[in-house]
């Protein structure tokens, strides 16, 4: 078997995307988006568990039509505690690693069930491995949604793996 030695097409070189990605912002900009800003990251969680202990309190206590956007915004919260996982996951909310990890699984992991530690082990092998079968975090990436029809087919597989497994769940219960 001869391997291919064709170049992937859908992930850029490092250096391409990092031109790219350079040209669209102001070199200081992103000299600021390194800095660790401890302020920052207090701020924003203050923020983040007000909207989630906001929309559980609606949820719990307000009109049904409330319900939705109560969802919605815990759900949003959510998806804010996993990239706070990222963050923290790369030392990025306060100098202290220390400090760092302690504040991200009290806030952003823990919530969420997810281990800081176990997370950052199987993420950096994306970082070292992007997109090959080394990559641990690559599950959450190698579905190929591109274009209607494929989105499509993949929402549709999805809805009738799920249906099915409810359906054999409900024949096996006693």
């Amino acid at each position: 078997m001869i391997a291919s030695t064709a170049p992937n097409l859908f992930i850029p070189s490092r250096s391409t995307a990092d031109e790219e990605a350079r040209s669209l912002c102001a070199a200081d900009l992103l000299k600021d988006l390194k800095l660790i800003k401890p302020e920052r990251t207090v701020v924003a969680t203050l923020i983040l568990w007000s909207q989630l202990l906001g929309a559980w309190l609606v949820a719990l206590f307000g009109p049904p039509i409330f319900w939705i956007p109560a969802f919605v915004i815990n759900c949003a919260c959510v998806s804010a505690m996993q990239l706070w996982v990222h963050e923290g996951s790369h030392f990025n909310l306060f100098p202290n690693r220390k400090l760092n990890d302690l504040w991200a699984t009290i806030f952003f992991a823990s919530p969420i069930g997810v281990s800081l530690r176990a997370y950052r082990r199987f993420h950096i092998t994306h970082h070292a491995r992007l997109s090959t079968t080394k990559d641990m975090d690559r599950f959450a990436f190698n579905t190929n949604i591109r274009g209607n029809m494929q989105l499509l087919t993949f929402f549709t597989r999805t809805f009738v793996r799920r249906g099915l497994e409810a359906c054999r769940d409900k024949i096996s219960e006693p």
